[in-house]
């Protein structure tokens, strides 16, 4: 009777853990900072896209105040700003993670040290309504766990962990402020108004100075165009 010898190919641990973190080949979710980078933007695009997503902070905020009777008031004290987290794989996609990601680390690490708002693309509605300012965030919380190392101890692949706190700060314009110039007055004496050079005004001489005018003068100047 023939004997029928099947042998297994193993595949590579690599590429059995990098099948379920999450993420899909076609899509476009990125996180990018506006005028981080030198060229106008930071932006670092997810190799895997995160799935699952936490949204938090989404109600009101209530505050509850004491009364005689049965049960206490409830009062609309504030609104919340919305946080997102969610932890996302970093890792080259096109070696299964089998190649350095210290220059995804590098980009993620300034991103997050930044003090400027960042946006997030292609991972659903992060805000409310139509206004991009409103969709806008800062990092609040950003970590990275080593999870697999090449040859010469350089990174692989990594879980991030990031949590983000809506940004709602009203812009302030100033640019078309103009300076203001002050023309000091010129000095005058006890007694004596300015005016002719006797001491006096129009209708005043040395002998018989006028009085001092008490009016405010006016003394700014508007020099914008």
């Amino acid at each position: 009777m023939p004997t029928l010898n099947v042998n297994f190919k193993s595949r590579p641990v690599s590429a059995v853990r990098l099948k379920y973190v999450g993420g899909y080949p076609n899509a476009k979710s990125f996180i990018t900072q506006i005028g981080g980078g030198n060229d106008g933007n930071r932006v670092y695009k997810f190799p895997y896209s995160p799935v699952v997503v936490d949204f938090n902070d989404l109600s009101n905020e209530f505050e509850q105040v004491d009364r005689p009777g049965n049960f206490p008031l409830i009062f609309n004290k504030a609104k919340k700003l919305m946080r997102v987290s969610f932890q996302f794989r970093i890792a080259h996609r096109p070696t299964n993670g089998l190649r350095s990601i210290e220059h995804d680390l590098k980009i993620l690490r300034e991103i997050a040290s930044g003090d400027l708002p960042v946006a997030i693309v292609g991972m659903g509605n992060f805000g409310h309504g139509k206004n991009p300012r409103k969709k806008m965030f800062r990092v609040t919380e950003f970590s990275v766990k080593i999870v697999r190392r090449g040859p010469q101890n350089e990174p692989w692949q990594a879980d991030c962990n990031i949590t983000l706190i809506e940004d709602r700060n009203p812009e302030f314009n100033f640019d078309e402020l103009f300076p203001v110039i002050y023309f000091p007055e010129p000095p005058r004496t006890v007694g004596s108004t300015p005016g002719n050079g006797n001491g006096g005004s129009g209708s005043g001489n040395g002998d018989n100075p006028a009085p001092p005018n008490d009016e405010p003068v006016d003394n700014w100047t508007d020099v914008s165009p």
